[in-house]
């Protein structure tokens, strides 16, 4: 058995796994979503990343899937408190409002936290390699890297896409080569701000460029290996299916508890997905009707000194303008 062998886990005919994404410190959707796996026998639970971040109860949220032993993956919300936010400068802008609140509720999220929360982060790795009914799956936060990948090959850019059809530019997504093309990128970055920088001084701007190059998402394989990929990121249900061989069916799933915009299905519920490996691939269950206390978790909000825009905005506190 290789080392990608090894690394890779298998799912078993007739075992079901649970998928969850973008929890973002949200305690109530948590709760029952995790009780309603417990109550169907599903304990191979993953979350897809941004457990924390927006939400006002990073630190039992993080507590809560230590309980129930759920799996991780890092996503951006992770990195901007493993990081720092320099890497993101660019993304979160520091002289509009909305960066503003932005930095500020990281840096409440980050005081929230242990110290030990803070190192189990830093251990998250950044995808999961699965082998379901003899299917290659990956799980992971974006299938373009969120460590410096907000701009061009964004999700708000392949949502973009994706709804106006746009297939040039939705092919530039598919044929991101992590193994060439991103270390390429990375590595010139890395140069380019390293002249502005005293080499013997840690660059903050540079962490997660410097993490990328060392832990590459997918471990360098490009897309096309992979029969399916799970995604959180999005916060919407979004698949995109129905290519040739070349390029894998991407599932990005509802966030936890997020589905605010009124056109999706049950959008005052709690929401995760389950997949049944069968002898040939696998079966998707979504499961999104789920009653939780959104009152409560609202005035948990309106209360707290770390609410900002965008936990008021996907939990439909406030209205899109």
């Amino acid at each position: 058995m290789n080392k990608e062998q090894s690394k890779t886990q298998i799912i078993q005919p007739g075992e079901r796994i649970g998928l969850i994404a973008d929890c973002h410190g949200m305690l109530e959707p948590l709760k029952v979503v995790l009780e309603d796996m417990k109550k169907r026998g599903i304990t191979k639970i993953y979350s897809l990343g941004d457990n924390i971040g927006t939400g006002v109860n990073p630190s039992e949220v993080m507590d809560l899937l230590d309980e129930y032993k759920v799996i991780s993956i890092a996503g951006n919300s992770e990195d901007y408190i493993t990081f720092g936010i320099e890497p993101f400068s660019k993304y979160i802008n520091e002289r509009s409002s909305r960066g503003k609140e932005r930095i500020k509720n990281i840096e409440w999220t980050k005081a929230q936290l242990s110290g030990e929360q803070i190192e189990k982060i830093k251990l998250f790795p950044r995808s999961i390699d699965l082998i379901i009914g003899g299917k290659k799956v990956a799980l992971c936060h974006f299938f373009t890297d969120v460590r410096f990948s907000f701009g061009h090959f964004g999700a708000k850019k392949y949502q973009e896409s994706i709804a106006s059809n746009d297939i040039s530019y939705l092919n530039e997504f598919y044929n991101i080569t992590n193994s060439n093309q991103e270390k390429e990128y990375i590595l010139n970055q890395i140069s380019w701000f390293n002249l502005m920088w005293d080499e013997k001084i840690e660059n903050p701007y540079i962490r997660s460029l410097n993490d990328a190059l060392k832990r590459p998402l997918f471990d360098g394989k490009k897309i096309q290996y992979y029969d399916a990929i799970f995604q959180g990121h999005v916060h919407w249900k979004l698949y995109d299916l129905n290519h040739d061989e070349l390029v894998p069916d991407i599932y990005s799933i509802r966030a936890v508890g997020m589905g605010a915009r009124e056109e999706n299905l049950d959008f005052d519920k709690a929401s995760y997905v389950i997949l049944t490996a069968l002898t040939d691939g696998f079966d998707i269950e979504e499961v999104c009707n789920l009653e939780y206390d959104k009152e409560k978790m609202k005035k948990k909000i309106l209360n707290s000194d770390g609410n900002n825009p965008s936990i008021r905005l996907f939990t439909g506190i406030d209205k899109p303008n």
